[in-house]
């Protein structure tokens, strides 16, 4: 099983005061059992790195280097993706929705993944699902 992981409950798993801290570690037990391959991309790094560092502090960005980047299988963002994340984000003019969650739609249905480690709600108004 393929899912991608998705800033918010990459957050969430590291912060252990935060409110998902411990739906986030459930089901990131869950996907360990059953060996799913957690696939993310190299814009929501970047976002998680930022959104650690500045809210929680370097100790929290080092954990998250040290026990859960090793896990993941990291999308690269070649300008290609970049311009179609960016044009469908221009198209959709929704309310809330990133370039960072543009790029992750635009991975996930090229590699056909239906599943999202996410506590964000534009992954499920994009009909994904969550494990």
């Amino acid at each position: 099983m393929n899912v991608f992981a998705d800033t918010s409950a990459l957050f969430a798993l590291i912060v252990k005061n935060d409110a998902l801290h411990e739906r986030a570690v459930k089901t990131f037990e869950t996907l360990a059992e059953a060996q799913a391959r957690l696939i993310t991309s190299s814009v929501v790094l970047a976002e998680i790195s930022a959104l650690l560092q500045h809210r929680v502090g370097r100790d929290a960005l080092q954990d998250f280097y040290g026990m859960i980047y090793p896990l993941l299988d990291v999308v690269w963002v070649d300008e290609d993706l970049f311009r179609k994340g960016m044009q469908r984000l221009l198209l959709e003019r929704k309310k809330g929705v990133s370039l960072t969650d543009s790029l992750s739609f635009e991975i996930m249905e090229t590699r056909g993944l239906e599943l999202a480690f996410t506590f964000d709600r534009h992954f499920h108004e994009h009909g994904f699902g969550r494990p």
